[in-house]
């Protein structure tokens, strides 16, 4: 492992800062926005935990359970999510019941053991390797760098569902590049599930909710979850991460009269008009 410890890390790296850009996408439109500092919070959490589990018990860093860790972080990456959204979990009744309140605790634990295990598997890497840390951390922050783009790169190109298990390989490369004989297979058979799983991703990562109108068109990318609506009368509504709503008034062909001239608004704005001068 001595000439392949600076691709490990970097792999690791890359899927790791990758998993925050992408679940922070992925769960501020799901949920609420603050999620984002929700992920980015149990990053933290999860790599620091992992270290200092090494420091405690520092026989899980025998060379042979590298690979095996570095797979656990891998199927918690693309397991993680599925389950958070299978869960039933609604922020704004967070303190209604203890059973909410559980279901938060089991999110957290879930959305952190990915980190959780990367955690573990870096502190091995820099404890064994100590002597070489410049080139270590270089590794890593080359490894961060190319997994920011790679999060946007994905999430453009096919998806932010998408990009959230494919985002996973680069773990399991260094897994397969840790670990030893017939362990090799385990990251081979996680890699294949990732790839199935992307087939299902629209199913698997979005919160049943009942639409306000038929939805003609989806999409969803590094920016904004978009939806547009088809709503009667002829007119749709553009939605963006589930929360602002934007209506979209059609076009009869003529440019003498604004637009607005067209329709009757549900709101009557004259009064707001009138109590200003301008």
């Amino acid at each position: 492992m001595r000439g392949s410890k600076y691709l490990i890390i970097a792999f690791m790296s890359i899927t790791l800062i990758a998993l925050e850009i992408i679940w922070t996408r992925i769960f501020s439109a799901e949920f609420f926005y603050t999620f984002a500092f929700l992920i980015l919070s149990l990053a933290i959490l999860g790599l620091g935990l992992g270290a200092l589990t090494l420091r405690l018990i520092p026989s899980i860093g025998h060379r042979d359970s590298l690979g095996l860790i570095l797979s656990l972080a891998g199927l918690m990456a693309i397991i993680g999510p599925p389950l958070v959204f299978r869960l039933g979990m609604r922020f704004s009744e967070l303190f209604s019941s203890w059973g909410m309140v559980g279901k938060l605790v089991i999110t957290v634990a879930l959305l952190s053991s990915a980190f959780y295990f990367g955690g573990i598997g870096l502190a091995i890497l820099f404890k064994k390797f100590h002597y070489d840390m410049p080139r270590l951390y270089m590794a890593d922050l080359i490894g961060a760098g190319i997994g920011v783009a790679v999060a946007v790169l994905l999430m453009n190109r096919w998806g932010t569902p998408v990009a959230t298990f494919l985002c996973s390989i680069p773990i399991f490369l260094a897994s397969l590049m840790a670990a030893r004989k017939w362990l090799r297979l385990l990251p081979l058979l996680l890699a294949a599930g990732a790839l199935v799983m992307t087939s299902y991703s629209e199913n698997l990562l979005e919160m049943q909710r009942e639409e306000r109108a038929p939805i003609v068109y989806r999409h969803w990318d590094a920016m904004s979850k978009i939806k547009v609506y088809d709503f009667p009368a002829g007119y749709r509504g553009i939605n963006i991460d589930n929360v602002a709503n934007s209506p979209v008034y059609p076009f009869d062909g003529s440019w003498n009269k604004p637009d607005s001239e067209l329709f009757e608004f549900g709101i009557d704005v004259g009064n707001l008009i009138k109590r200003f001068d301008s």
